[in-house]
């Protein structure tokens, strides 16, 4: 009886910590590479080439919304070849806040690196924010294959107030 009693007391708390950390784990680390459609809300910066290949461009946009704003990373395979991306981070002081806070991560550590097929175009996503009517700098910074870092040109936009 007492280690029936035992057993049932055991697998009642492994089953209470599992579920304490697993709600305490995000189920997405950091936000995932979907596919998009620009709109006039959009306001980009210039198409930079990545040092990887001349056929991997990317950029940083601000989606300007009613007091709200939010950076994207947006990447494009103009080849026929896959191409990596280990990590990528969206860079705003003005959006997400003063020191390590103010850069989000796509993909990379916990979310895994992201195969980007030939011809795809995917964007990263960071959180849409309250924003107040100034101007906002956003850039992004891309690892692609086995090249390392490169970084985009600032995009700056006023969101509408």
């Amino acid at each position: 009886m007492r280690s029936r009693r035992a057993r049932n007391l055991t697998a009642t708390a492994v089953a209470a910590i599992s579920f304490v950390f697993a709600g305490a784990i995000p189920a997405h680390a950091a936000p995932d590479w979907q596919t998009y459609k620009a709109t006039s809300n959009w306001e980009c910066g210039d198409d930079k080439p990545h040092k990887v290949s001349r056929d991997l461009i990317f950029q940083t946009c601000i989606v300007k919304g009613n007091r709200k704003a939010q950076a994207v990373l947006v990447v494009s395979n103009r080849s026929t070849k896959d191409v990596v991306l280990p990590m990528a981070l969206v860079h705003s002081n003005g959006l997400y806040g003063p020191g390590v806070e103010n850069e989000v991560q796509c993909g990379g550590m916990f979310g895994g690196a992201y195969t980007l097929r030939g011809g795809q175009a995917r964007a990263c996503f960071a959180p849409t924010v309250p924003v107040h009517c100034a101007d906002i700098i956003a850039f992004g910074k891309l690892w692609a294959n086995s090249v390392g870092e490169d970084a985009t040109y600032n995009v700056v936009a006023r969101p509408g107030c």
